[in-house]
């Protein structure tokens, strides 16, 4: 994409680092926080929110769009038949529960070390996968190698 193409297609401003991404259809209420500061253009279906940082954590307010309640809200206020989708008119009706701001700062550092702490097991999964493996490999074997089968005789 041309720089003249990005300036015409971005017409609502730049997402930047710190904003939420979410879709408003196909799929309906996803939400993924900026974490980084490269330059990108939005699709169809999405809206990029920007949150006032002396008011609201963008990791707070992903965390809370992605909620069961604020989800369930989501589908209230959706509209359509085949594809559910939510207009951003509607979108603003959305009730978000929102703490003081050093609260919303202590869940988000908290969910992201329980994020962190989760992706640690997961890296870790493979290889207990595979040392599991070894182990049942060495019991068969050593099970193989200590049960000696009669010979068939002719008789039958």
């Amino acid at each position: 994409m041309t720089e003249e193409t990005y300036g015409s297609w971005m017409t609502r401003g730049f997402p930047k680092k710190g904003d939420v991404l979410f879709t408003t259809e196909a799929p309906m209420g996803m939400a993924a926080l900026i974490d980084h500061d490269n330059r990108f253009a939005l699709a169809q279906r999405s809206i990029c929110l920007s949150p006032k940082p002396d008011i609201l954590n963008g990791g707070y307010l992903c965390r809370a769009l992605l909620s069961e309640q604020v989800q369930k809200s989501l589908e209230a206020h959706a509209t359509g038949s085949t594809v559910l989708g939510i207009k951003a008119s509607s979108l603003k009706e959305i009730e978000i529960p929102i703490a003081p701001l050093a609260q919303q700062d202590r869940i988000v550092a908290e969910l992201g070390a329980e994020a962190a702490q989760m992706e640690t097991v997961r890296s870790l999964l493979p290889r207990f996968e595979a040392k599991i493996q070894r182990v049942l490999d060495r019991v068969w074997r050593t099970e193989e190698e200590n049960v000696s089968i009669p010979p068939l005789d002719s008789d039958g």
